[in-house]
Order: structure tokens, then C-alpha cells, then sequence
């Protein structure tokens, strides 16, 4: 005789419980393991202040984020500015870190391609080795993929990319863009939009004018561990710039192509929150 069992809302409950408590520690870090702590690159012309719903959505999910101006963000001497001085400032909260054993993920948005990429050279956490601590991934949001000694500039020229929005004052050496809801927020909504532009600061000329050093993105230890937020609907760095670059690195991307303008976090903030955990959660992984 074959006997059947009533299902009833209870056992139903009963069940949803049972899966629940056999799923849970998949998804809470085991007792004394940490999560990755980002460190986030600011682009051209903007403020922390301009990522602060990222963060807090970052925050959330449990991880730590840090994120500060670049020197060459409305700085009282452009002169002394570069791409460079911006990366050795970079080193400042990161190196504490890996210093600690921690490992590091560095987000980069625009022009932050340049910091980044120049700052977390030989951070790995293959090339640090002692601490335990280094850099275990790259995450770049519609930002620059740049080579050794390559400028804002210089690559605007390689690409033929308009660069004619960026309105440099050579008295006082700065830059600040026209129309920034066009280049920069066209789908954000507008009174987020408004509060973005009213944000922006001068950047430094230098900046946006010397050159890069070796990225770190090219180490064969990113392989698998280098990502790259595609925006489809960017009128700052227009995607086939984007495409360009990407080929021109010759190595391999998780790229996640999005219908966005140049700055997702604020008009898609959950799927860029999500995207940046989920590749945090792949790069742990990897180890």
C-alpha cells in the first residue's frame, strides 16, 4: 500500500525553514572570515560626496569602502598635479590595508582608470606574498583601460574622441566639462542629475595631460580577476572607445555591457551595487 502524506501550510513552512537553515551559512562569511574592503577611484571633475548611495548600498551587503578626492580634484596648485601624484596618493589607504592582511578590490570610475590602474601596480596580492594582503581584483565602471604613459588627452586623440566638452581655463590651469547632463548624466534622474552637477569641481589641466604609469590590469594575475562595466549609452567615453580599449589591452574582460549613460551608479545604483558584489564574491572565490 502506498501511502501519501498531506501536504499542509505548516509542512509547507516547515520545509521553507529546513532549506532556509541548510542555505544560511552560504551566504554569512565563516566565523573570522572578512569580506574585501573596496577601494574606490573618483573620475574627473567629481567629489566623493558624488558615490556616497553606492557606498551605503555597498554597506549593506557588508562590505567596507573608501573612497577620497584626488589631489587633482580643485586643487590650489594645478602645476603640481599629475596622474602620477594622484596614484601615490592612492597608495595611502591602500598600502595601511594590505599591510594588515586585507584584501583589496579597487573600483574605478573614468578617469579613475588612470589612478587605479597605475596605483594598484605590484599590489597584487601575488607580488606582496608576506602579509597575506594585496589587491585580488579590478573592477573598472565605463572608465579608461590605459597603457603606459597614455594621457586623457593623448587617448582622446588615438581614438579621435571629442574631447571638446572638456573647457580648460589657461589662466588658472583648470577644467570643468559643458553640459554635464549631457556627457555625463543623461539618464539620471533629474533632481539626482541637478545635485551631480552642482557637486562638480575643477580638475587640475596636468591631470588630464601627463601620463600614466604601467597598469596593473596587464599582470597575469588579474587574468580571470579584471572586470569591466560596459555602458552602452555613454556620451563621455562612447562605448566603441570603450570596445576600442578593451581590445587594444590585448587580454581578457568579464565585461557586463549595460544600457546606461556615463554614470550607472546613479541611474542604475542597484544593478551596479549588485554587479560589484557579485564580481567581489568571484574574485574571493578564486583563491
Amino acid at each position: 500500500m502506498k501511502l501519501v502524506q498531506e501536504s499542509t501550510p505548516f509542512a509547507f513552512i516547515n520545509q521553507v525553514l529546513t532549506l532556509f537553515v541548510f542555505l544560511l551559512p552560504f551566504f554569512i562569511p565563516a566565523e573570522g572570515a572578512s569580506l574585501p574592503t573596496f577601494v574606490f577611484v573618483p573620475g574627473a571633475w567629481a567629489p566623493p560626496s558624488q558615490y556616497k548611495t553606492l557606498i551605503s548600498y555597498l554597506s549593506s551587503s557588508g562590505y567596507t569602502t573608501i573612497i577620497e578626492a584626488n589631489p587633482s580634484l580643485n586643487s590650489s596648485d594645478p602645476d603640481a598635479t599629475s596622474v602620477l601624484a594622484d596614484a601615490t596618493a592612492l597608495r595611502n589607504p591602500i598600502l595601511p590595508l594590505i599591510n594588515e592582511g586585507k584584501q583589496v578590490i579597487v573600483a574605478m570610475h573614468s578617469y579613475g582608470g588612470f589612478v587605479g590602474s597605475t596605483a594598484a601596480e605590484g599590489l597584487s596580492t601575488a607580488r606582496i606574498g608576506s602579509t597575506g594582503g594585496g589587491i585580488i581584483g579590478l573592477l573598472f565602471i565605463s572608465a579608461f583601460i590605459t597603457m603606459q604613459n597614455q594621457s586623457v588627452l593623448s587617448i582622446s586623440e588615438e581614438y579621435d574622441q571629442d574631447d571638446s566638452f572638456i573647457i580648460v581655463n589657461t589662466t588658472t590651469n583648470q577644467t570643468f566639462p559643458d553640459d554635464p547632463e549631457f556627457h555625463f548624466f543623461a539618464d539620471v534622474p533629474p533632481s539626482i542629475a541637478q545635485t551631480a552637477i552642482a557637486s562638480l569641481q575643477n580638475q587640475c589641466a596636468p591631470s588630464l595631460e601627463t601620463p600614466c604609469g604601467p597598469p596593473a590590469w596587464s599582470d597575469p594575475f588579474y587574468d580571470g580577476r579584471r572586470s569591466y562595466f560596459h555602458t552602452l549609452e555613454d556620451e563621455a567615453i562612447i562605448p566603441a572607445i570603450q570596445e576600442d580599449m578593451l581590445d587594444a589591452s590585448g587580454v581578457a574582460w568579464a565585461v557586463e555591457p549595460f544600457n546606461s549613460s556615463h554614470c550607472p551608479f546613479l541611474s542604475h545604483l542597484a544593478n551596479v551595487s549588485a554587479w560589484m558584489v557579485q564580481q567581489a564574491q568571484k574574485f574571493v572565490a578564486s583563491f
